[in-house]
């Protein structure tokens, strides 16, 4: 059944979302899965209708939750299920939807960040799902649940950081209600993912805010934010993934401008640092010996310098 044309793993969906401390609950999917042989039939799976209830413990190691399907040809309910198992006792084939991650009593999701040995299956080889920023669930919906940000990969120079599913949180500012601002999901040059308000101010319905500007970040999405009825809604998410060029400007990777004009770039090997160079307009100090293979020349004049300092040189040709 198409064996490996599609790479198995979810494509759409599959969310866990907290109920309480013992319950999560799992929105639609659209997935490929194979068989527990791993080598015989693979199927896409979608999923309908209300989203499925899933119990879970506190155990060491934590419990995944996983998609498993139990291929049996006379069997009529053949059909992929959900299954809880320890980390480490899941399947070759079994597809990772995410880990039931505790903090204490406390009940949290976790797609491979805090557990990176057990990320959610992702389909490997997938350009079009690299660091694609997906809402939690239909808009709108309330800010407090974030956005999902893909697994991918990015790189800043020589630095390349591999970035797990993670959901994102996203805050706002707004205050005024049918009013919104727009954010901005970047990642650092230290491979950090964050949300950042600037350099957007709050716009009503009928007015845009200001040009975004990405101040040298790698940045993968604009989320409009809403307030309505005293809530924020998350009411649009704008791709703004850029495969083709860099984000990256040059700006953005030197140290810190400010203070250092007529400085030059220098580096230790490791790191990159202004350094301070020959003055050849203005007057400057220069300590030790220095030695003019070409030659010293000296200005010739008609008149003498009007404030002279002590040591300075010159030929007068007007007599």
């Amino acid at each position: 059944m198409a064996l490996d044309i599609r790479k198995p793993g979810i494509y759409v969906g599959g969310y866990l979302t907290v109920v309480n401390n013992t319950t999560l609950s799992l929105s639609n999917l659209s997935c490929e899965i194979q068989d527990q042989s791993g080598s015989l039939n693979q199927v896409r799976l979608v999923t309908t209708g209300a989203a499925l209830s899933i119990p879970v413990s506190n155990t060491s190691p934590p419990t995944l939750v996983v998609l498993r399907w139990n291929y049996s040809a006379s069997t009529a309910g053949n059909y992929p299920y959900i299954y809880t198992v320890l980390q480490g006792s899941q399947n070759p084939t079994d597809l990772i939807i995410g880990t039931a991650a505790y903090s204490g009593s406390t009940l949290s999701v976790d797609y491979g960040v805090t557990y990176p040995l057990y990320p959610r299956s992702d389909p490997s080889n997938i350009l079009d799902l690299c660091m694609k920023v997906e809402p939690i669930t239909t808009y709108a919906y309330p800010m407090t649940s974030g956005v999902m940000l893909r697994y991918g990969r990015i790189s800043y120079g020589n630095s390349t950081f591999q970035m797990s599913t993670q959901v994102v949180p996203v805050t706002a500012s707004i205050g005024t209600a049918g009013y919104y601002q727009v954010v901005l999901l970047q990642v650092s040059t230290s491979g950090v993912v964050s949300t950042s308000l600037s350099p957007y101010g709050v716009a009503s319905v009928t007015s845009s805010p200001t040009p975004p500007v990405y101040n040298g970040l790698i940045t993968v999405a604009e989320i409009t934010v809403q307030f309505t009825g005293g809530t924020y809604y998350i009411t649009g998410i704008k791709d703004v993934r850029c495969f083709a060029n860099s984000s990256i400007t040059l700006n953005g990777l030197l140290p810190s401008q400010t203070g250092y004009g007529g400085y030059y770039l220098s580096t230790n090997g490791s790191n990159p640092s202004w350094a301070t160079a020959m003055d050849l307009v203005s007057n400057q100090s220069a300590a030790g010996t220095k030695t003019f293979t070409g030659g010293l020349v000296i200005p010739a004049v008609t008149s003498d310098p009007v404030s002279p300092v002590n040591g300075q040189m010159w030929l007068r040709t007007d007599f």
